[in-house]
């Protein structure tokens, strides 16, 4: 019930209270999904963030190439 009540809460921003509720695993899980943990873990989260779009837009710019060789011939 608590832990559901803290979820809710750190909406506007609020960095520094989702940070200090790093207690149990629930806590870190939700920092790091946030992209809002420190150091090494930070760069990590941006790092597989950052392939996962890369790879999106690779596969659509793909996609668009393979439809212009079709409509050209």
């Amino acid at each position: 019930m608590e832990r559901q009540r803290e979820q809710k809460e750190p909406r506007e921003g609020e960095r520094k209270s989702v940070r200090l509720r790093k207690g149990g695993e629930g806590g870190r899980d939700r920092v790091r999904e946030r992209g809002r943990g420190r150091g090494e873990q930070r760069k990590i989260v941006k790092e597989r963030e950052r392939g996962e779009k890369d790879r999106k837009k690779e596969r659509k710019s793909s996609e668009r190439e393979g439809e212009k060789e079709e409509k050209g011939s």
